[in-house]
């Protein structure tokens, strides 16, 4: 059972990060993690882009799990060296769209001119994506595999239930590219997971090491059992930083 001072704690580290509460006092160094998404403080940069996401519903086992591991991290030594997303925005992305940062030929559609405002951008992709219907399963079921708490950041590193849903979703993430004509060099080594955390400060050893092994503990028999995770269909998004994704539409798919 989750203590009530780790769910207080956690709703604090949020408020920091959704710049409801004065910035915490510490450091000033910057992290991978860090500088674009974050700063030293824990407060949400700007970040304008699009993305396709399955969010967490509430009550799932995905979002049970995630939330489980949030606590845990809210409550852990390294609490402080952390933007702690808010369990509102928690999701897996499906397909990284484009972002404000990143605009380079390999990370945006080969039709449009890197210099495309992002609005021009989402439009595009928008109107692609509702081109046709993709072919995917419903649910979509995922399961853990760990988490490796690093100096870029924590997520829950997933993969799909079974052969078959593996399959599935790389086949959906292959046909998204295509649409949208954009061909990242990792796209084929891309690793599913769920964000919990951006790390903005150099996480003291020890405490890493302590916080990692206690996370392990908790997962190991979602792990170990491989626990379904399913999910609902995969929705195109927007954002202005890492705190919120505004759903524009749902992919279409084949019935």
């Amino acid at each position: 059972m989750i203590s009530t001072d780790a769910t207080t704690r956690r709703h604090v580290l949020t408020a920091i990060a959704c710049g409801l509460l004065p910035p915490r006092a510490g450091g000033t160094g910057t992290t991978q993690g860090g500088g674009r998404k974050f700063n030293a403080s824990g407060m949400a940069m700007p970040f304008r882009g699009n993305t396709i996401i399955i969010p967490l519903d509430s009550g799932s086992a995905a979002a049970t799990l995630m939330g489980s591991l949030h606590d845990a991290l809210a409550d852990s030594p390294i609490a402080r060296q952390l933007a702690l997303l808010p369990v509102s925005s928690l999701h897996m992305t499906v397909f990284e769209g484009v972002n404000d940062h990143e605009r380079t030929p390999a990370n945006w559609p080969a039709a449009l001119p890197t210099d495309t405002p992002i609005d021009t951008v989402t439009q595009y992709a928008a109107h692609m994506l509702a081109s046709a219907p993709f072919d995917y399963p419903q649910p979509i079921v995922m399961r853990a595999t760990g988490l490796k708490i690093t100096a870029r950041g924590i997520g829950l590193r997933v993969t799909g239930f079974d052969h078959a849903q593996e399959t599935a979703i790389r086949r959906l993430r292959d046909e998204i590219a295509t649409r949208l004509a954009i061909h990242r060099p990792n796209h084929a080594r891309y690793g599913f997971h769920m964000s919990l955390a951006y790390t903005i400060a150099p996480l003291p050893p020890r405490a890493a090491s302590r916080t990692q092994a206690h996370i392990n503990t908790l997962l190991a028999e979602a792990v170990k059992q491989q626990h379904p995770l399913p999910l609902g269909a995969p929705r195109f998004c927007t954002f202005d930083d890492m705190l919120a994704f505004k759903p524009l539409a749902s992919l279409p798919r084949q019935t």
